[in-house]
C-alpha cells in the first residue's frame, strides 16, 4: 500500500512540474508548487489551449492526490503501529508517512549487525570500493531497500529544511561538493541514526547527529 503511495507521490510531483514548465514556457513566470496544490488556483496568466492543457494537468494531480490521502488514511487505518513508529516520530524530517514505511521495510532492526549495515541496505552509503585513495570499482548500487533509500532521502530535504543543525552540516558539505552528495550524507546519518534508536528504543538526539 504504502510502495503504491510512493509511486503516486513522485506521479503526481511530476505532474506539478509538467504544468509549471507549460506556465513558464508560455510566459516566462515561475510559480511555485505550493500555489499551485492550492484548490482555489486559477491560471488566468495562460490563455486558449494552454489554459486548457494546464487545467487538465491540475485535474490529473488533484486526482491523484485524492488517492495518496486515501491510501495514506487506509494506511493509518489497518497498520499497528509500535513503538518502532514512535521512537522514529522522534526524527525531525520523519512523520506519519515516512515513519510507517521506515517501520514496515526495516522489519526486525536485529537483522543488522551495525549502523553501517543498517546503512547499507538502506542505500545511503556509497558503493564505490577504494583503496589507498583509488576507486577499485563499484558494488551492487541496487542492493539493498529502494523503498527505504527514497524514504531517508525525503527525510534528510525535509530535515535540513526544518533543523537549524542538519542545514549547517548540509549547507557546509554542499560547498566541498554539490546538493546532491550533501542531502546523502544527512539521510546517511539519518539511518545511522535510526539503527541506533531503534537498537535501544531511544528517542532522537540531534546534538550528537549534527553536533555544532
Amino acid at each position: 500500500m504504502l510502495r503504491r503511495r510512493s509511486f503516486l507521490v513522485r506521479s503526481a510531483s511530476q505532474q506539478l512540474v509538467s504544468v509549471q514548465s507549460q506556465i513558464w514556457r508560455t510566459t516566462g513566470m515561475r510559480i511555485g508548487s505550493a500555489r499551485l496544490r492550492k484548490a482555489n488556483f486559477s491560471p488566468d496568466m495562460v490563455e486558449g489551449f494552454t489554459r486548457q492543457a494546464v487545467q487538465a494537468g491540475l485535474s490529473v494531480y488533484q486526482a491523484l492526490q485524492r488517492q495518496i490521502n486515501n491510501l495514506e488514511q487506509t494506511a493509518l487505518n489497518e497498520i499497528k503501529l509500535t513503538d518502532n513508529f514512535k521512537v522514529l516520530q522522534t526524527v525531525t524530517g520523519i512523520g506519519t508517512i515516512l515513519g510507517l514505511t521506515i517501520m514496515l521495510e526495516t522489519g526486525e532492526i536485529n537483522r543488522f549487525a551495525g549502523a553501517g549495515n543498517y546503512a547499507s541496505y538502506c542505500r545511503t552509503v556509497n558503493s564505490k570500493r577504494i583503496s589507498n585513495g583509488k576507486t577499485k570499482g563499484k558494488g551492487n548500487a541496487k542492493a539493498g531497500n529502494k523503498y527505504l533509500s527514497w524514504a531517508y532521502a525525503e527525510a534528510a530535504h525535509f530535515c535540513v529544511r526544518y533543523d537549524p543543525l542538519a542545514r549547517r552540516f548540509y549547507e557546509r558539505k554542499k560547498a566541498k561538493t554539490n546538493g546532491i552528495i550533501a542531502i546523502r550524507a544527512v539521510a546517511r546519518k539519518l539511518s545511522r541514526a535510526s539503527w541506533m534508536m531503534l537498537k535501544h528504543q531511544k528517542p532522537y538526539d540531534v546534538q550528537l547527529m549534527f553536533p555544532g
